[in-house]
């Protein structure tokens, strides 16, 4: 096993309009998912800006559309937390 790899934690999670769909936003980026049947529909992962890890503090998803507002911070800083 890899040790090297670091722990994903939630940040933050919302419903759609309809409640057929949940946005996560974690430490290594977010997730979409479909509520029932329960499936991962999009994953973004260790989103970068000028080389430095960002985390996803709070995500909305528009309806069923690939519509997604999102605010994110850098990780690891204190004050990147909404």
């Amino acid at each position: 096993s890899d040790n090297s790899a670091e722990t994903t934690w939630i940040n933050t999670m919302s419903f759609n309009q309809d409640r057929s769909c949940f946005a996560c936003g974690t430490t290594a980026g977010f997730r979409v998912f479909t509520a029932e049947p329960l499936h991962e529909l999009v994953r973004r992962e260790r989103m970068t800006e000028a080389n430095n890890p960002r985390t996803v503090d709070a995500v909305s998803m528009l309806h069923r559309t690939q519509v997604l507002c999102m605010v994110s911070g850098e990780a690891g800083r204190a004050d990147s937390k909404v």
